[in-house]
């Protein structure tokens, strides 16, 4: 499609973080969410029907989704959650929840449709973005060890992990992203 997705807190000029869509073809931007949330992290379903997004409402980050093209927003899970990544199917999302303030983030599968928690993952680090591998059947996520910021990918369905990436360099991976068929990888280092 010739749309993106983006949040922004300066379109608008004010102080809040929103989404907005920008029509590449067009130039024509629309402001999809608004009020005094914190919006972040878009992330378009495969059919490009929805867009789901971490909101900060009270500072207490919660899963969404909104219709691309704007709409009335959706909550997905209603304890806390947030670093949604949908999955190549559009089926599930793949997060980070906690139940109350002081609980422990964990590593979940979510429903999209309903929010139900399909699986959870707590051996897996809840400190680094979690993306969904191109075939769909694991999970990725970024690990350091001995001092070098790696990529590693877990199986859904058992299996130990495995790592993907043998960088050499001291920095850091910080985010990171598959292209749909998987023969390229963009990721962010520093």
């Amino acid at each position: 499609s010739s749309l993106i997705v983006y949040s922004s807190n300066c379109a608008a000029g004010g102080a809040d973080f929103n989404l907005w869509q920008l029509d590449t073809k067009t130039g024509q931007r629309l402001q999809l969410t608004s009020g005094s949330n914190f919006d972040q992290q878009p992330n378009v379903t495969p059919d490009g029907r929805w867009i789901v997004y971490t909101s900060w409402p009270s500072n207490v980050p919660s899963l969404w989704k909104i219709p691309v093209g704007g709409g009335t927003p959706v909550p997905i899970f209603h304890p806390q959650a947030w670093n949604a990544a949908v999955s190549p199917d559009g089926s599930s999302v793949a997060c980070q929840v906690r139940e109350n303030y002081d609980g422990r983030w964990r590593v979940a599968v979510l429903s999209l449709s309903d929010g139900s928690l399909q699986r959870e993952l707590p051996e897996m680090p809840t400190d680094s973005p979690v993306r969904w591998s191109p075939d769909g059947r694991s999970l990725d996520y970024v690990d350091t060890r001995d001092g070098h910021s790696n990529l590693w990918r877990q199986p859904l369905h058992g299996g130990r992990p495995r790592q993907l990436t043998h960088f050499s360099s001291k920095e850091q991976v910080q985010d990171f992203a598959w292209s749909r068929n998987g023969d390229k990888l963009a990721y962010i280092q520093g």
